[in-house]
Parts: C-alpha cells; structure tokens; sequence
C-alpha cells in the first residue's frame, strides 16, 4: 500500500477531534440530566425534615434513595409511602434548609400505606354514556 494515499485519512481525525469530544461530551451531558427514578416510588421513609411549608423526605426503594418533597404534613421515619406523580428538579437549592439536592421529586400527594383511595367504581356526575352502560351513573367495568 502506497504511505501517500493514507495521508488524507491521517487528517481526518486530528482536524475533527475536538469537535467529537464537545459532541460527546454534550451527549453525555444530556444522559446525566436524566433523573434517578421513572414511574411511581414506594418506599420506607429513611430520612424526613419540615422546613419553609415543606416536608422533605428521603425514600429507600430497592437499592436506592430517592428525596421527595411534598406540602408540609407529619411523616415519620420508617413509614411506607407511595408517590404517583412527581416533577423530578436537578441541583434544587433549598433556602430555608441551606442544602442543595442533586435531585429532588416535587409531589402534590404522598401517600401513606393505606392511605391511598380506591379507584373510583361510578362515572362522576353527568359525565356522558360510556358504550356498553346504560347511563352516566352506571358502574364502570371489572378492571376498568
């Protein structure tokens, strides 16, 4: 093989490589802004604080530690709870605690075991006819 014909592809690396460590580092960038925990979070209560009209908590699910905070409330520690929804917050500083957490999940509901209510088993009042029910006020479906 001809030295002079590998010379182009020599270049190719060296002029672009910067650009492919931004671009890396960009992409992994974006990974690490993706929060710790998907889907709803049951748990023991292993930490749990009040401050500033919140109560912040700390979950152990599985094999991790997930902090929640919710509408202040009594909570203590080693009480199973369960949150639904929340908006998970990266690098939230709290003021009134002096501490930042490098994720947080904001919860309008937690949940204490056997708090939870049932799903709803009737249409709400003057919702429309579902196909298959004879009125608004009939019971949803087995399962529904």
């Amino acid at each position: 093989m001809n030295p002079s014909s590998l010379q182009p592809r020599s270049r190719w690396l060296p002029r672009r490589l910067p650009a492919l460590l931004i671009l890396g580092g960009l992409l992994w960038g974006l990974h690490a802004q993706e929060p710790p925990v998907h889907g709803p979070i049951k748990g023991r209560i292993v930490e749990t604080m009040s401050s500033g009209g919140y109560s912040y908590l700390l979950v152990q699910q599985g094999d991790q530690r997930i902090w929640v905070a919710t509408e202040e409330r009594p909570l203590r520690q080693g009480a199973q709870v369960e949150v639904p929804a929340y908006w998970p917050m990266k690098d939230f500083k709290s003021k009134t605690l002096d501490r930042t957490f490098e994720w947080i999940m904001f919860a309008s509901k937690v949940y204490l075991e056997g708090e939870r209510p049932a799903p709803p088993t009737t249409l709400p009042q003057g919702h429309p006819s579902v196909p298959g029910m004879a009125s608004a006020d009939a019971h949803l479906p087995q399962g529904h």
